[in-house]
């Protein structure tokens, strides 16, 4: 979001073209519209929150929707990232994009699931 020629925006305009798939809860999206309203987030882009709504609005129908899990066990450090793989999980996703590589490195694969920046998941699967 915050640069229209990065990775994440190619991977977010490859998902609106039907190129790629993108999972998510209703938790997990509510989370990241919220996110993207931060001040310093909204500035950082030159985006409005008109523009972050029609963004998710778009979005939004096109999301293969992750059935809620709930984890009584930690599995991460950090409990914030816990809906993040739960979500991969439950989705059964072959990817998790992420610039949080180290956080879900071990567990992804002991799930088999690759654990990939922006970058690397457009240079693998969308060149």
């Amino acid at each position: 979001m915050r640069s229209p020629r990065g990775a994440s925006a190619h991977l977010l305009r490859a998902a609106l073209n039907g190129r790629v798939e993108l999972a998510c809860t209703i938790g997990l999206f509510l989370e990241y519209e919220q996110t993207l309203k931060r001040p310093l987030h909204l500035e950082a882009a030159g985006w409005t929150i008109r523009d972050v709504d029609g963004l998710l609005g778009s979005l939004a129908p096109l999301l293969v929707p992750a059935p809620p899990a709930y984890s009584n066990r930690p599995r991460l450090d950090d409990p914030d990232d816990e809906v993040v793989w739960e979500a991969a999980e439950t989705a059964n996703v072959d990817a998790l994009v992420t610039f949080e590589i180290r956080t879900f490195r071990a567990i992804g694969l002991a799930y088999g699931i690759a654990i990939m920046t922006p970058a690397q998941f457009v240079a693998r699967l969308l060149p």
